[in-house]
């Protein structure tokens, strides 16, 4: 275990966050499976979070601040569904819009 806190220490002075390294071994103890399988299970989620940081930078940096501010009045209340439909109307009065997956998600958000 020494030398993986000496690599951890060493990456996380280069800027790696490394409070959560996962291996093969990890998801082989947990799940059964095999090491091909675990493999391809790293390599799902790992790009699944490169996706997840791409969206929310671009929510938090690319888009204006009225977007912004319209994107901040969802209701967790509410229906998703017709909370999309209230964002989108209320985008479209300042020329963006955005579409919503049936679950409620938006998505492709942009200026017309």
């Amino acid at each position: 275990m020494k030398a993986i806190d000496k690599a951890k220490k060493v990456l996380e002075q280069h800027g790696y966050f490394v409070e959560n390294l996962w291996s093969v071994n990890d998801v082989i103890d947990k799940h059964g499976c095999s090491i091909d399988i675990a493999k391809k299970v790293l390599k799902e989620v790992l790009i699944g979070s490169i996706e997840t940081i791409n969206e929310m930078i671009q929510d938090h940096e690319v888009y204006p601040m009225e977007v912004k501010n319209i994107l901040n009045t969802w209701d967790e209340n509410k229906d998703p569904y017709r909370e999309c439909e209230r964002i989108v109307k209320e985008l479209n009065k300042i020329n963006w819009s955005a579409d919503w997956y049936l679950d409620g998600v938006l998505y492709n958000i942009r200026k017309l």
